[in-house]
């Protein structure tokens, strides 16, 4: 519903900014932008939080120009509702993107919850829940101002997500409604990304190369559901959620809505230009559209507000018109920091209704979470395959005689065993080592560490390859990390310690051992046990700092 007490009429007089014991700040605070009225919009605010006010107020901010915008030195000004009670704070350096919705909360930063871009502590002093200003200032030049009205209790007051963000907009009633979208536990409003629609539009409608036509509606099933992210583990969940969706036909965006439940859409695609798609398009709605805080997503195609549900029966999520659902899924659990993702070969509205057909992201984006967000997954059974430049495609195996363990170190001397043990595998033709499964025990065969990439691990031949404890020692440090100076190409973590007698080492794939070396004693500490056919010796080279061996490279050969 919405509010009928947002903005007082936009035209009672502004008192001028004088409050507070030592007056208003300077209007020649130096900004580090040349700002212009209306480059930055007031878009949203929160002034009643439910419960404890202190450090749950936020407002928001939108960057209405096609630049970043450095904010260092804006004022920010918050005022009784009549202009009376001034209070200010300058900012300091804060960047907002182009298009981007930045929250300020009145808390300390450091103690900021992840959706609060910037705190000013309690500069601004509490809003007044009964209504407001706030104000926008850069040099002598007023940005923008927002009268706010009265609030209602957890839920802000947004400027309608329909609406492209303006500084003449914000000053309509009209074009503000109380938040429907929890965020946070009775918090309702959407701090840092796109507001809801105050109203879902059924846009009839579009401009096509500046001709108005009928905009053409998706049918149902032509727009999938494809993937998924309810659980980021890189980023919080309110500004890390994503899904993606999948055209199979060529239609229209205009007028398309999604949410969690159909009959309560959250988000509203209005255009007044035709937004045609064609089949095989994706596109990417996230939460947050800032790299910098949602994960390093690619650059979403939309933001909307809605918190996505981990499990449970309200895991649901669905797209469609005013009037039809077009593809809706549900799910009883996603994984930790992985996507939820269809089987690339499945990507129908009838396969993503059964969860069989669905599976964890195994592709590393952005700050390490796994899926393919705004791109074409992979099937769900990728055994035998790995992803090439190309795409996907069967993995080249080692087979048996093309595979030998040359070296070992189980002894360092140079460096602790847990940084310095390594052993070494000749590849005598050119193989992919995808599913190569290392260990210390063949009878039975005990399987510590497997190369489950996803993407293709490809060596050419008569290569060396190296399996080590530490394989990636952080030289940055302090004490800086050593695993005695190993190679750092072909290298790859084996995650089990080498005993010093009266042990085994294998390589194998699809628990079919390729090669094995058993042995008693390792020597003195310090020294590789090189294997040279059927001669086995203890290296006199030294390496790296100081250890003896060759890691990497041909053996010296045995006397």
């Amino acid at each position: 519903m919405k509010s009928k007490y947002l903005l007082l009429a936009s035209a009672i007089l502004l008192a001028p900014a004088c409050g507070g014991e030592d007056g208003p700040i300077d209007g020649d605070t130096v900004c580090s932008a040349n700002l212009l009225t209306g480059d930055l919009v007031i878009t949203e605010v929160m002034a009643n939080p439910e419960g404890e006010d202190e450090g749950n107020e936020y407002f928001e901010i939108y960057n209405a120009t096609s630049a970043a915008i450095d904010l260092a030195g804006l004022v920010l000004e918050k005022s009784a509702v009549d202009g009376s009670k001034v209070k200010e704070h300058v900012m300091s350096t804060t960047i907002i993107e182009a298009g981007q919705y930045l929250a300020l909360g009145g808390v300390l930063p450091e103690f900021r919850a992840p959706y609060i871009a910037y705190g000013y502590a309690d500069a601004l002093g509490a809003m007044t829940n009964s209504g407001g200003q706030l104000a926008l200032r850069c040099k002598e030049t007023e940005v923008d101002r927002l009268i706010y009205g009265e609030a209602a209790s957890g839920r802000s007051q947004g400027l309608d997500g329909n609406i492209s963000p303006d500084h003449l907009a914000n000053d309509d009633i009209s074009n503000f409604c109380d938040a429907t979208t929890e965020f946070a536990t009775d918090a309702f409003g959407s701090p840092g990304v796109a507001n809801e629609p105050c109203t879902i539009i059924d846009q009839t409608t579009c401009l096509d190369n500046g001709s108005s036509r009928d905009v053409v509606n998706p049918g149902v099933g032509e727009l999938v559901i494809s993937e998924f992210m309810a659980n980021p583990d890189a980023v919080p969940d309110a500004v890390g959620e994503w899904f993606e969706i999948v055209a199979t036909a060529s239609f229209d965006l205009n007028g398309i809505v999604a949410g969690k439940v159909a009959d309560d859409p959250k988000l509203n695609i209005v255009d007044e230009n035709c937004i045609t798609v064609s089949a095989g398009d994706r596109f990417l709605f996230a939460r947050s559209e800032d790299p910098l805080v949602n994960g390093g997503l690619p650059t979403p195609d939309y933001t909307f507000s809605f918190s996505m549900t981990n499990s449970g029966a309200s895991a649901t999520l669905f797209v469609g018109t005013s009037d039809t659902v077009i593809d809706q899924i549900a799910w009883t659990g996603s994984g930790t920091g992985k996507s939820t993702a269809l089987d690339s070969l499945l990507e129908d509205a009838i396969s993503n209704d059964d969860e069989s057909n669905w599976c964890d992201g195994q592709t590393p984006y952005g700050d390490g979470d796994l899926g393919t967000p705004g791109t074409a997954n992979l099937p769900c059974d990728t055994s035998g395959m790995c992803m090439d430049v190309g795409g996907l495609r069967p993995t080249v195996a080692p087979v048996i005689g093309d595979v030998t363990i040359t070296e070992f170190m189980a002894n360092p001397a140079a460096v602790p065993d847990s940084d310095g043990e390594w052993f070494e595998v000749h590849f005598a033709q050119a193989v992919d080592l995808n599913g190569l499964q290392l260990g210390k025990i063949f009878d039975p065969l005990t399987v510590v560490t497997t190369l489950d990439e996803v993407n293709c691990i490809s060596v050419p031949a008569d290569t060396y390859v190296l399996f080590a404890r530490n394989p990636t020692p952080d030289l940055n440090a302090m004490p800086p990390e050593s695993n005695g100076g190993l190679p750092t190409t072909n290298i790859f973590l084996y995650s089990a310690a080498l005993t010093n007698s009266n042990s085994s080492i294998f390589i194998a794939i699809d628990d079919a051992v390729l090669d094995s070396v058993s042995y008693t004693s390792t020597g003195t500490a310090g020294d590789s046990t090189q294997i040279n056919g059927m001669d086995t010796c203890f290296s006199t080279i030294p390496y790296g700092d100081g250890d003896n061996g060759s890691p990497g490279l041909v053996n010296e050969g045995c006397p």
